[in-house]
């Protein structure tokens, strides 16, 4: 008789632990963690628009959208941001100055003009720029090099056009000249290479994976909450 008691209580302690071990799966720290990690990924913005200057600071591969001036958006993993070659940035730059250059005191591409830095002056033909440096075909030496942006204090025209360094870079941190930069993004197996000034935008996507981060974090908990409660209710009665 004590016996058959024994086992009927038993039997009931066990159901007990068992539904306490299955409230804590269903509604432990797996859902408890679910539900804040959703709680983040509600705050967290779909996405965040890169400012123009810091896109060859991207990180290489980082999940990026590209819209273009157009509207057309392209979606991919970043890659890098290069210089384009000599004959594209020319090209490049020949057919925005006949659209709206003429007016902005900027020489011609392929001008021989004379650059004036910090600390000298140099004599060249002017190819175009990117997001840090000017572009030049050292005259004498036959060589193309870069003189930083930061550095000049002006550039001037045999037309006597000039502009002087600061202007130069206002200019182009408001995008009113097209650098010669290429974006390139991974598009499954393709790489698509854009010029800069054909972007109107770069967003950097986030991943919205809180929820389930939280819920994994949870789950070992709750397996380890649960395997007490059984060990328990084995150790409550004995035979």
């Amino acid at each position: 008789m004590h016996s058959n008691m024994n086992y009927i209580c038993r039997t009931i302690i066990d159901k007990i632990f068992f539904v306490i071990a299955l409230i804590f799966l269903i509604d432990g720290c797996t859902v408890i963690g679910f539900t804040i990690g959703s709680s983040i990924d509600r705050n967290t913005p779909e996405s965040e628009s890169v400012p123009f200057l810091k896109w060859p600071d991207i990180e290489q591969g980082a999940d990026i959208k590209v819209i273009s001036m157009n509207g057309d958006t392209s979606e991919g993993e970043y890659i890098s941001a290069d210089p384009m070659s000599f004959d594209q940035s020319k090209d490049q730059y020949r057919k925005w100055y006949q659209e709206s250059g003429d007016t902005l005191n900027l020489p011609e591409i392929d001008d021989t003009v004379m650059f004036k830095t910090i600390n000298n002056s140099y004599e060249g033909r002017f190819y175009g720029f990117d997001f840090n440096n000017v572009w030049v075909k050292f005259t004498g030496k036959n060589t193309y090099g870069v003189l930083p942006l930061k550095e000049i204090i002006s550039i001037t025209a045999k037309n006597d056009r000039k502009i002087t360094g600061e202007d130069l870079r206002n200019k182009i941190n408001s995008r009113l000249l097209p650098v010669s930069v290429l974006i390139s993004i991974q598009m499954n197996k393709d790489t698509l290479s854009i010029p800069a000034m054909h972007i109107k935008d770069i967003k950097i996507k986030f991943g919205r994976n809180a929820k389930w981060w939280g819920a994994l974090i949870g789950l070992p908990a709750d397996a380890l909450f649960v395997a007490v409660f059984i060990f328990l209710s084995n150790l409550s009665f004995t035979d």
